[in-house]
């Protein structure tokens, strides 16, 4: 399977990411989850305000991370915050 998918619980919301990978067997899909998984909630702390920024952040730290070029993913990358009651994507 060269999928990858999360569902996480966060102290303010709740995010959900779905990762179409492209050869190597999802090796990027499952990097680049992991990356968001990993680094969501503390980059979210340092901008509190700007989730925007958050997921631009987090996809260039993937796209710098990442070196191989001989696969790739497309994403979804869903998170819902709960005191605005607003879902923000990145895609």
């Amino acid at each position: 399977m060269e999928d990858a998918h999360f569902d996480m619980v966060l102290p303010e919301g709740h995010l959900i990411g779905i990762f179409d990978g492209h050869g190597e067997k999802g090796r990027i899909a499952r990097q680049v989850s992991t990356i968001f998984q990993k680094h969501f909630q503390s980059e979210l702390e340092k901008t509190p305000d700007d989730i925007r920024r958050v997921f631009i952040d987090l996809c260039q730290r993937a796209q710098s991370e990442i070196t191989d070029t001989s696969g790739g993913t497309t994403a979804l990358v869903v998170y819902f915050h709960n005191a605005s009651n607003r879902f923000y994507t990145a895609t």
